[in-house]
């Protein structure tokens, strides 16, 4: 689950760099629940249940893509990429 957790603690960082509006409420959500991720990762969750939040940070996402003021496609695609290995990292812990 380290591996997890330094995966996680990775997205955290990309997310930092990637954003651009950090006062939009799609900024705040997701970085909420990038920070609960971390902390389930922590406290060594089952994996499904951390799976579960990576799931609600890719739906997050989906909803950015809509919107151009948060971060750029390009950024929101790579974190979304970096959250389906995270899941196939997970899937394979269970």
């Amino acid at each position: 689950m380290q591996d997890i957790q330094k995966k996680a603690i990775e997205l955290e960082s990309k997310f930092r760099s990637y954003l651009d509006a950090r006062d939009h409420s799609l900024a705040r959500q997701l970085e909420s629940e990038i920070r609960r991720l971390i902390d389930d990762a922590e406290q060594n969750k089952h994996p499904r249940a951390v799976e579960d939040r990576v799931k609600s940070i890719i739906r997050i996402l989906d909803t950015v893509d809509d919107s151009d003021e948060v971060m750029d496609h390009q950024h929101s695609d790579d974190l979304r990429n970096r959250c389906e290995r995270l899941r196939e990292d997970l899937r394979r812990l269970q």
